[in-house]
């Protein structure tokens, strides 16, 4: 069995995607690079700070129940993610 933090189906997987999506659709994806290997946003940077629905602050508490604290350092790790592709340029492998 896969660990759980990168299992693909369950109630953390479910809360990472919906994490994931939520954190591009409020435009929280602006990389810094202009290289469009994924494409950002071009609505702009986000309005204000990420808005927490019930949904997704239900969601991350069906992960913690399963494994404390798993629900937050998933968001945790997501939100590091995204911070670290908007900060730096795009690398190419050579």
């Amino acid at each position: 069995k896969a660990p759980l933090c990168v299992r693909t189906a369950g109630a953390c997987a479910s809360f990472k995607a919906s994490l994931k999506s939520e954190l591009f659709r409020q435009r929280f994806f602006q990389p810094k690079s202009a290289n469009l290997a994924y494409a950002k946003n071009n609505a702009g940077p986000p309005s204000g700070p990420f808005v927490w629905s019930q949904a997704l602050t239900d969601a991350k508490a069906s992960c913690n129940a399963i494994v404390p604290q798993l629900g937050d350092n998933l968001a945790t790790c997501v939100q590091t993610s995204f911070a670290f592709c908007n900060a730096n340029p795009w690398q190419t492998v050579s």
